[in-house]
């Protein structure tokens, strides 16, 4: 069996299916950015022959269409942020920032979610 990306003989013991397809591990990747699918919640998506990463799908063609923190529309060029685990609740860049002080986050800084807004650490912890 070959794989649905490389072409080449899957002669691994591990190997994926996916779409009806078989696939080497590392072969299985986002269109755009090219992370291992296996490794993004192995959530993905197939449109227009693209396999996408659930970030990447949103990004390009959008989940909802909107924001969730400022209700405005999300363009496909438009940079987006994931909020939650469950990767339900996207912002703009621009927007994510703790609602109560508007604290702009450093890449990996920690922040909370209060009724699906963003909380920074200082104000979490002034709360609870």
């Amino acid at each position: 069996m070959h794989c649905a990306a490389c072409y080449q003989l899957i002669t691994d013991k591990q190997f994926l299916v996916a779409l009806g397809l078989n696939w080497h591990e590392f072969c299985l990747r986002c269109a755009c950015c090219t992370c291992q699918l296996t490794d993004s919640g192995d959530r993905f998506y197939l449109r227009y022959g693209l396999l996408l990463c659930a970030i990447d799908y949103v990004r390009i063609f959008g989940r909802s269409g909107h924001c969730s923190l400022c209700s405005e529309t999300i363009k496909p060029a438009d940079w987006i942020m994931v909020i939650d685990k469950g990767r339900t609740l996207f912002s703009h860049l621009d927007c994510f920032a703790c609602w109560k002080c508007g604290y702009r986050f450093c890449v990996g800084e920690p922040y909370h979610l209060e009724n699906g807004l963003v909380v920074c650490n200082f104000d979490f912890k002034k709360v609870n």
